[in-house]
């Protein structure tokens, strides 16, 4: 118990000579601030606007550099492009001017916070919060530097994947691979500047992280599933980037596969967005493969004993009749499947035909107003050939 109690003591007497230590920097900091002179400021106020200047500048020089490198010229078709370059040129330009405020707001630590022109003022005689500001500030620099050099690796998987034919790629490995990528450098740089610049235990944090894994867990499963539902789409690949699919009461065209959802485009012109999970579970019907919209309806005509015609005749010139209209507008629709008129159902009283045709383009407002024109021409041409629809 007394050795517990002198550890304690010692303990506290630690902290509060870490905290008068602090206090006694921030108090010098204060002061050097209170007696700078005039031309220090000056000078402070010159290097953030001259590192802004200078850096848009060179920023903007980048990515004009980076839009020529990565297209060729029209004027000279036979000379190369070096998109790699490029992009990376494009990766400097965005952080470039920050890096340059951050060196000069080092420079102005050691002119603006001392007695003298470079004073006595090592790095580890800056107030350390102040210290830690900056540490931070530079490599998030670095770190947004990096995440952007993301763009590089997804060139090259993009153009490896496009010369050996895996078009599938672009649509899942190239994003999948994009967004791994970023969020394991962002939680990287996130960790580094916790356990290395704000001095955190991250090993302990973990640890408790740990302990509450399980509630962590029961409350992430919903997120997990959808983890696993993305990679089960990406294995199993049900269908491509663009492609045109009918899930639930859903039609439309897959603009994105993320980590947790997909995201669907409808006919509307609205986006759907649906969990990986729902996906990956339930049945998807692709329509992309197909070349065209496919429309199935019925007529029924009235199969009137009083008419001397018989019921074959009558269901002969009802086919007829309907194929006409279809082989009038054959520019519009596909060969193969032809368009289809039989005979479905035979009642007492009614002949009922099944009729089905492919539009030729996924247009589907287009198709609406092709479908009303059959339709009219139905109602006309049937009763002009002695057929009453039911």
């Amino acid at each position: 118990m007394v050795l517990l109690a002198q550890g304690s003591v010692e303990s506290k007497m630690v902290d509060s000579a870490t905290e008068m230590l602090r206090r006694d920097e921030w108090s010098k900091l204060l002061n050097d601030l209170k007696d700078a002179e005039m031309w220090k400021w000056s000078v402070a106020v010159g290097l953030l606007l001259g590192a802004w200047v200078l850096g848009m500048l060179v920023s903007a020089m980048l990515r004009r550099k980076s839009r020529q490198l990565q297209q060729v010229s029209k004027f000279f078709p036979l000379k190369p492009a070096y998109p790699v370059v490029g992009i990376i040129l494009d990766a400097i330009s965005a952080p470039l001017t920050m890096f340059l405020m951050i060196l000069a707001l080092w420079t102005i630590s050691f002119t603006v916070m001392s007695n003298t022109v470079l004073g006595d003022w090592q790095i580890y005689n800056l107030p350390r919060a102040w210290r830690s500001i900056l540490l931070t500030l530079m490599v998030t620099s670095v770190g947004w530097f990096v995440y952007r050099l993301v763009a590089v690796v997804d060139h090259l998987i993009a153009r490896r994947l496009t010369q050996s034919d895996k078009l599938m790629g672009g649509s899942y490995v190239v994003p999948l691979i994009r967004k791994t990528l970023k969020t394991l450098i962002v939680i990287g740089i996130a960790i580094f500047i916790a356990q290395n610049i704000l001095q955190w235990n991250v090993s302990a944090m973990l640890t408790a992280l740990g302990l509450g894994g399980l509630a962590f867990a029961l409350a992430a499963q919903q997120t997990l599933s959808n983890l696993l539902g993305s990679i089960v789409i990406y294995a199993d690949r049900p269908f491509q980037a663009n492609d045109t699919v009918k899930f639930r009461a859903y039609t439309g065209t897959v603009q994105d596969v993320g980590f947790r959802s997909t995201r669907i485009r409808t006919v509307d012109g609205t986006v759907v967005t649906i969990p990986n999970a729902a996906v990956a579970s339930e049945p998807v019907e692709t329509l992309g493969h197909c070349p065209g919209l496919r429309m199935d309806f019925v007529v029924a005509v009235k199969n009137n004993p009083a008419v001397p015609r018989t019921s074959v005749d009558l269901a002969s010139a009802a086919t007829a009749a309907i194929q006409a209209i279809f082989d009038e507008r054959k520019d519009r629709l596909l060969s193969h499947p032809a368009p289809r008129v039989t005979l479905s159902a035979v009642t007492a009283g009614t002949l009922t035909f099944a009729v089905q045709y492919w539009f030729a383009t996924w247009d589907a407002r287009a198709m609406a107003i092709f479908h009303q024109d059959v339709l009219v021409d139905i109602l006309r041409r049937l009763p002009a050939a002695g057929l009453d629809l039911a």
